[in-house]
């Protein structure tokens, strides 16, 4: 299964800028959909680990994790899991 890697833009032109570089570069890439805690745009690298930007338009007060199974949220978790 592949593994996934999420940054915070800090606005949604930073969305922008980075699908036209990759357009530009032949980078394969999702696109900029809208989702119910705003748009996000993924990349995935030669290994098949997702990097997802997800400029993140809901509260934002500590840390929220997303669990995905098959491209969807199936929960969240409040503390980091990285090593």
């Amino acid at each position: 299964m592949p593994d996934s890697r999420a940054f915070l833009p800090a606005a949604r032109p930073v969305l922008e800028d980075l699908a036209a570089r990759w357009d530009r570069l032949g980078i394969a890439h999702s696109g900029i959909y809208e989702t119910g805690a705003g748009p996000r745009l993924d990349v995935p690298d030669p290994d098949g680990t997702v990097v997802r930007f997800y400029y993140y338009t809901g509260p934002t007060d500590g840390f929220t994790g997303l669990e995905m199974r098959g491209g969807q949220v199936v929960g969240t978790y409040d503390t980091p899991r990285l090593h």
